[in-house]
């Protein structure tokens, strides 16, 4: 496997705007610390036609290089929910300001692709084999019924050299904790939507036929972030 590269230098994250869900609250201390400096590393590779899978509240549309994005789709399996779009619609309108602003152009208009937005589940993808350049996954494998069902899609609707970018947490490499981990996640999983704090998703991402180009663990933790190839 890649050698995993563990220094990272933290990059402050802030809460923008006036609509958020409880989940964004409870996981803002997180991406203080960690997550918001693997998001800077890694989602702005994404290129061509891109794919979203798990986009949430849309978090990771402030860490897109849109200049070279030709189209954006985010899927969620709460993608019909009126309350995410909401939240989802409100980051992308701030986003469309900031980029504005950006670029101080009279009467410009952002560039920003098209966007879609729909409900998927990632154990049965709907677009055809070799559809996308980019695959986008975020905290979304903890709690896939059956990953390598789930990535083994991925892989499928990528074309050719095609690329997996991932943030995930995953099992612990401290033995002691790793146990612990394995103990209590069949009572967190009834309590947290299905997460399974125990998970050995960069197994999974080979196990599926990828092959890792990059690979970050800040500081040997539980968060894991990279790009695989098809």
């Amino acid at each position: 496997m890649l050698e995993t590269k563990r220094n990272f230098r933290v990059i402050p994250y802030r809460l923008k705007g006036g609509i958020h869900s409880p989940y964004d609250l409870f996981m803002a201390p997180l991406e203080h610390f960690i997550l918001s400096s693997l998001r800077s590393t890694l989602i702005g590779k994404a290129a061509g036609s891109v794919l979203e899978i798990g986009a949430g509240t849309g978090v990771n549309l402030s860490y897109y290089r849109w200049e070279a994005i030709q189209k954006l789709i985010l899927t969620d399996l709460k993608g019909n929910d009126p309350s995410f779009r909401k939240i989802v619609q409100r980051r992308l309108k701030e986003l469309k300001k900031r980029v504005r602003e950006r670029n101080a152009v009279p009467g410009g208009s952002p560039v920003i692709p098209p966007l879609e937005w729909d409900a998927l589940d990632v154990e049965h993808i709907s677009f055809a084999s070799g559809t996308f350049d980019t695959v986008v996954v975020s905290l979304l494998f903890c709690s896939v019924k059956n990953p390598l069902k789930g990535m083994s899609e991925v892989y499928r609707v990528l074309r050719p050299s095609g690329k997996l970018i991932f943030i995930e947490h995953v099992r612990p490499n401290d033995p002691c904790t790793a146990t612990l981990f394995d103990r209590i996640t069949p009572a967190w999983r009834r309590i947290a939507s299905g997460c399974h704090l125990n998970r050995d998703t960069l197994s999974t991402i080979e196990k599926a036929g990828f092959t890792f180009v990059e690979l970050y663990r800040p500081d040997g933790g539980v968060f894991v972030g990279g790009v695989g190839v098809k």
